[in-house]
């Protein structure tokens, strides 16, 4: 279990929720920069939100900003830079496919009925499958829709997520990237 803020387009923080004891994994994405602090060992991780820094702990190569989308339910803001679409009625569900001089990057299905994105999928640059997520039952937040279930699956592994409680933050700003503990020194990711 694990407690999880996140705003787009690549802020995000989550910290572990253990059966006893207090947290015991921490990480944080704000401003281009990734956070991870584990207590029990002492060690406080920090670098920057780049694809392999991430996959280190996802083991999905993500960027920051297409991880806290996906989280939420949604498309990377940054499919929409200089794309063309194109789609098609792929069973009971519309696919709309992105493309990069011509290339398909990415694939997005939608239900017709609903409105709502149930599955994304991008694709390397020669069209093979990057990573895949799957959204299901969906419910009202606010005047967002979020899933309450999402899969993310590339590279060989699966992510699956279930949220039990949602809810939207109020106007004040948040804190999202991890203060360092007094006594504990940063080690940059790649360090020994």
């Amino acid at each position: 279990k694990a407690a999880l803020m996140l705003q787009r387009p690549a802020e995000l923080r989550l910290e572990s929720i253990p059966l006893i004891g207090p947290p015991d994994f921490f990480l944080s994405l704000e401003n281009g920069e990734l956070r991870v602090f584990l207590p029990e060992k002492g060690d406080y991780h920090i670098g920057p939100a780049t694809r392999a820094n991430i996959s280190r702990l996802f083991r999905i190569p993500l960027s920051a900003a297409e991880i806290v989308a996906l989280l939420m339910g949604q498309h990377p803001a940054e499919w929409e830079e200089g794309a063309d679409w194109g789609g098609e009625q792929e069973e009971k569900l519309y696919r709309v496919d992105r493309y990069l001089a011509g290339r398909k990057t990415g694939s997005l299905w939608i239900d017709p009925a609903t409105n709502l994105l149930l599955r994304i999928r991008s694709f390397t640059g020669q069209e093979d499958v990057l990573y895949t997520a799957d959204f299901t039952d969906h419910i009202r937040v606010g005047s967002l829709s979020m899933p309450q279930r999402l899969t993310i699956a590339g590279g060989g592994v699966s992510l699956a997520v279930r949220y039990t409680d949602l809810g939207l933050l109020g106007n004040e700003p948040a804190g999202f990237a991890l203060p360092v503990p007094e006594g504990v020194t940063p080690t940059p990711f790649g360090a020994p």
